[in-house]
C-alpha cells in the first residue's frame, strides 16, 4: 500500500518540522521522533506502529482544523476548551473502537509537532480524550499544554499574512488499479477539497494539466512530469492533452504514448504507471502552493510497487526541493536509496522503549538494529558520569579519566565500537538522560584517527547541539595522550626531556609502515592515495603517527634505556586534556 501525506512547507520562509511526539498514542508509550529535514526512510518490521505516524500526522492536522475560528480565519479558538471530533469521521485510522486510540489503559493521548520557523522553534501539540460513559461517539481534543505555542503561531502567520487554513496541507495518496473513464473539469478551490476528503484519484488529469509548462506549443507543456515519469519506468512516455477549449469542454481528456507505442487513454494503463504518475503529477501541484510545509509520507511501497521501480521513485523524490519526505518501510534494502546522511529512522521494540528516535546513517543501521538493545540493558544506574566511548577496550579511556580524577566507582564507560558515525550514539545518551539519570553528565570520545578537521568539527557539532561534552583526542588515538618527553621525564626524572623526544622520535619512526598503512586504510588503496598519504604523514608525524604501536615500542625502549618495567599510565600535568577538565568541572 502506498500513502503519501503532504505538510506543504516553503522554504524561503525556512520552515521545517523538528520532530514529532506521540505519547499513549496506540502502540506508542512515549516516543520522540527526530526528523530529518529533507529525507527519512523509517524502518522497522510489520506491526511494530510504522504507519501509526502517518495516523498522528493526519489526526494532529484533524485537531487543528478543529479550532480554527470559523469567523477570523487568521484565529484559533481558545485551546483550553474542549472540541469534539466525532469517531465516524476518523475514517484515515484503523481502529475497531475509541479504546483503540490509546496505548494500554491509558485515558489521554498526546501529538505533538515540533515546526521550525526561521529559526524559532515552536511546540504544538493536541491532547485527546473520550467521554467515559459514551463509547464510539466522539474524541475531546485540546491544546492547553501547547497555548503559548499556538499563540505565536497565529502571530508569526498574522505577520507573513498566511490564513491559518493555508498553513497545513495535507495530501494523501493511495494504491491505484484504475482510475474513472469521464474526469470533469475543477477548479483550484475544487481540487483541494477533493484532496482533502481523499479523493485525490477521481483527479489524476486535473492534477496533470496543473503540471503544465509555460510553452505556448503543447508539445512541451508536461516536459517537466515526462521525465520524472521516464527517470522512474525506464522509458519516454508521452503526455497528450486532447481539449482545445478549456472552458466550454466539459471533461479532460488525456492520452498516453508509450515509447513507439500507439497513444491511449490514460485511464487504459496500468496501476504502476497511474501510481507514479499520480504521485508526482501531485509534488508538481503542492509545490505550486505558497505558504504551506511539504512533507510527503510514503507507507509500504513494497507492497505495492515493483522492488526496481521503488528505488527509482525514492530515488526521484530525494532530487525534489521544498519537501520533507518520509519513507515508511520494513524492507531493509529501500535504505540503499539513501542519498545523504542521517537518514535512517530506525524502529523497534527496543527504540520504542528508548522513547527516542534518532536520524542516523543507512552506513549504522546494522549497528542500531543489533547492537543498541543490548547496550541499553547493560547501562549502569544511578552514575553521576557516563562516557560513551568508540574504543572496543575500554581500559585506556577508564584509567585516562581516573587519571584526572573521576572517581571509577562514579563512573559508567559505555563502547559504541563498530558504529560509523556519531548518530547512532545520540540516542544512548538521550536515553541515560530521559530514563536513567536526569542528572547525568554525558561525554563522547571520539579519536580523532584520520579525520579532517572539518570532519571533526561537524561531530563535535552534533554532539553538543545534543547536550553532551565532546572530547577527541590530540592524535590519532588515547594513546597519543601519553606519548610526552615532559610526561616521561616527570615520571622518570633520571631520563631528561632530550632524551624522551629522542625515544619518541626513534619509536615514531619504527612504526613509520604501520603508520601509513592505516592512513592508506582510510584514505584509499591507490598510487595517489599512498603519495598523498606520506606526505600528510610527513607534514604532522605527531598528528598522525599511530599511537597505540608507537607507545608500545616507546615503552620497549623506556624498559631497555631503564633496565626495568616501567609504567607510563600515571598522573602528571602534561598528560591532562582540557576538554576533559571542563567536563568534569561542569559535573561539580
Amino acid at each position: 500500500m502506498v500513502i503519501g501525506v503532504l505538510l506543504g512547507i516553503i522554504k524561503k520562509y525556512n520552515m521545517k518540522i523538528n520532530s514529532l511526539t506521540l505519547k499513549h498514542f496506540k502502540t506508542y508509550k512515549e516516543v520522540k521522533i527526530n526528523c530529518n529535514q529533507d529525507f527519512n526512510i523509517i524502518i522497522g518490521p510489520n506491526n511494530i506502529g510504522k504507519s501509526t505516524i502517518i495516523e498522528s500526522i493526519l489526526l494532529w492536522q484533524a485537531c487543528f482544523k478543529l479550532f480554527i475560528n470559523d469567523r477570523r480565519p487568521n484565529k484559533l479558538y481558545t485551546g483550553s476548551k474542549d472540541k469534539y471530533l466525532i469517531f465516524k469521521d476518523l475514517y484515515f485510522i484503523r481502529m475497531t473502537n475509541d479504546r483503540d486510540i490509546f496505548n494500554s489503559t491509558h485515558k489521554i493521548a498526546s501529538i505533538k509537532l515540533e515546526i521550525e520557523i526561521n529559526n524559532e522553534v515552536l511546540d504544538l501539540g493536541f491532547n485527546i480524550s473520550k467521554p467515559e460513559t459514551i463509547k464510539d461517539a466522539y474524541f475531546k481534543i485540546n491544546y492547553r499544554d501547547s497555548s503559548s505555542g499556538f499563540k505565536r503561531l497565529t502571530e508569526i502567520l498574522i505577520e507573513k499574512d498566511i490564513l491559518l487554513q493555508d498553513f497545513i496541507f495535507i495530501y494523501q495518496t493511495k494504491p491505484i488499479s484504475q482510475i474513472i473513464k469521464d474526469e470533469p473539469f475543477y477548479n483550484q478551490a475544487q481540487i483541494i477539497k477533493k484532496i482533502s476528503l481523499a479523493k485525490s484519484y477521481e483527479l489524476i488529469r486535473n492534477k496533470i494539466l496543473r503540471t503544465r509548462n509555460e510553452s505556448n506549443e503543447t508539445i512541451n507543456w508536461f516536459d517537466t512530469l515526462e521525465h520524472k515519469i521516464e527517470k522512474i519506468l525506464g522509458e519516454k512516455f508521452s503526455i497528450i492533452c486532447l481539449n482545445n477549449d478549456f472552458d466550454n469542454e466539459e471533461y479532460v481528456k488525456i492520452n498516453i504514448k508509450q515509447g513507439s507505442k500507439k497513444a491511449v487513454e490514460i485511464s487504459l494503463m496500468g496501476s504502476g504507471f497511474l501510481q507514479v504518475i499520480e504521485i508526482f503529477s501531485t509534488l508538481q501541484f503542492i509545490k505550486n502552493r505558497d505558504n504551506c510545509i511539504n512533507i510527503v509520507l510514503i507507507d509500504e511501497p513494497d507492497s505495492h510497487i515493483h522492488s526496481d521501480l521503488q528505488v527509482n521513485l525514492l530515488n526521484e523524490i530525494q532530487t525534489e526541493d521544498k519537501l520533507q519526505s518520509f519513507v515508511i518501510t520494513h524492507n531493509d534494502r529501500l535504505i540503499d536509496t539513501v542519498l545523504e546522511n542521517s537518514n535512517v529512522l530506525f524502529i523497534n521494540e527496543n527504540s520504542k522503549q528508548i522513547g527516542i528516535i534518532e536520524p542516523t546513517s543507512k552506513e549504522d543501521f546494522a549497528y542500531i538494529k543489533n547492537e543498541l538493545a543490548s547496550k541499553i540493558q547493560n547501562l549502569k544506574k544511578d552514575k553521576k558520569y557516563y562516557i560513551l566511548t568508540e574504543d572496543e577496550d575500554i581500559s585506556i579511556i577508564s584509567k585516562y579519566l581516573e587519571l584526572h580524577g573521576i572517581p571509577i566507582n562514579e563512573i559508567d564507560i559505555i563502547s559504541y565500537y563498530g558504529c560509523g558515525s556519531i548518530g547512532a550514539v545520540i540516542p544512548i545518551g538521550k536515553y541515560i538522560i530521559e530514563k536513567i539519570n536526569p542528572n547525568a553528565r554525558i561525554l563522547v570520545h571520539r579519536d580523532s584517527d584520520y579525520l579532517t578537521t572539518d570532519e571533526l568539527v561537524e561531530i563535535e557539532e552534533k554532539v553538543k547541539n545534543a547536550g553532551f561534552s565532546f572530547y577527541k583526542t590530540t592524535g590519532v588515538d588515547i594513546e597519543n595522550e601519553f606519548i610526552c618527553s615532559k610526561h616521561i621525564n616527570q615520571l622518570y626524572p633520571t631520563i631528561t626531556i632530550e632524551r624522551a623526544e629522542e625515544l619518541i622520535s626513534s619509536a615514531t619512526d619504527t612504526t613509520t609502515e604501520d603508520s601509513l598503512d592505516r592512513l592508506i586504510l582510510k584514505r584509499g588503496n591507490s598510487s595517489f592515495a599512498l603519495k598523498k598519504a606520506k606526505q600528510l604523514y610527513e607534514s604532522d608525524k605527531v598528528r598522525y603517527r599511530y599511537g597505540k604501536k608507537t607507545f608500545g615500542v616507546m615503552k620497549g625502549l623506556i624498559q631497555k634505556e631503564l633496565g626495568e618495567n616501567v609504567d607510563l599510565l600515571r598522573y602528571s600535568e602534561y598528560i591532562e586534556s582540557e576538554l576533559i577538565n571542563t567536563y568534569i568541572n561542569s559535573s561539580i
